[in-house]
């Protein structure tokens, strides 16, 4: 059952991350950035695909 649970956390975290790197995009073309600033570095979301974006996230967590 916790694998389920992870799996379906994940789908939903990868579909709100994709809703933001959408977001980021329609900005783009605007003229505007949103960027994820990290600890050591700053990123465009419009850039990332929601694996990656949320990677990133992982790694900013298990640094702290």
């Amino acid at each position: 059952m916790l694998a389920v649970a992870d799996i379906a956390d994940r789908i939903r975290k990868r579909r709100r991350a994709g809703e933001l790197i959408e977001r980021a995009q329609q900005l783009r073309a605007q003229q505007a950035t949103a960027r994820l600033v990290l600890e050591d570095r700053s990123v465009d979301l419009a850039t990332l695909t929601p694996d990656q974006f949320m990677d990133l996230i992982a790694d900013e967590l298990s640094a702290t």
